[in-house]
């Protein structure tokens, strides 16, 4: 377990859509679900997700990125495909992007749910009438309980390792931090 809270500690940060889907908002077998983004953190929280029954597809830009959401049992589309508007019960925006939340409220059905992860500095131009008129939700997530994460992870029901670009030794940091600029993750070992 010590090697497990190691190497895939950092990601047990998306644990709260977990959280979300146990009780706050009804995400079940039956409900429809798209992950907006394909870094690091959207791989997660769509495993995540997809642990619930729901029918989780992933959406993004980037064809390495979408392959390894599709080789983790992911189903991917591109953000820029033509899907219907209201497509979706639930919606997570996990872009960094203000345009993510745009994209996340245009595919949520009415009396739906966006739940807000990214988090990214300046202001965020959203046209809210649309979530007043549908009635939608507005849910932020942020962290959660790490305790389920790691249940998770121990069981291989949300996996790390295809997201581990290379691993560094310590006084190779600056090799480390060029990878990790365009890479999902690195580390650093001492």
């Amino acid at each position: 377990m010590k090697s497990l809270v190691i190497e895939a500690g950092p990601d047990t940060v998306p644990a709260h859509p977990m959280r979300v889907a146990g009780g706050d908002i009804d995400i079940g077998p039956r409900a429809t679900v798209a992950v907006v983004g394909d870094g690091r953190m959207a791989l997660l929280v769509g495993q995540v997700l997809r642990t619930t029954g729901a029918a989780v597809t992933l959406l993004g830009k980037h064809d390495r990125k979408l392959r390894v959401a599709r080789d983790l049992g992911l189903t991917v589309g591109r953000s820029t495909d033509d899907i219907p508007p209201s497509s979706f019960d639930v919606t997570v925006d996990v872009t960094g992007r203000p345009a993510g939340l745009t994209r996340a409220m245009e595919l949520v059905r009415p009396r739906g749910t966006v739940v807000m992860k990214s988090t990214f500095h300046g202001e965020t131009p959203v046209t809210l009438w649309p979530a007043i008129v549908d009635e939608i939700t507005l849910v932020g997530s942020r962290c959660g309980p790490f305790a389920d994460a790691i249940a998770l992870l121990a069981t291989g029901q949300v996996e790390t390792a295809p997201l581990l670009a290379a691993t560094y030794a310590l006084e190779d940091f600056e090799a480390a931090f060029a990878a990790a600029r365009s890479e999902f993750k690195v580390m650093l070992r001492p």
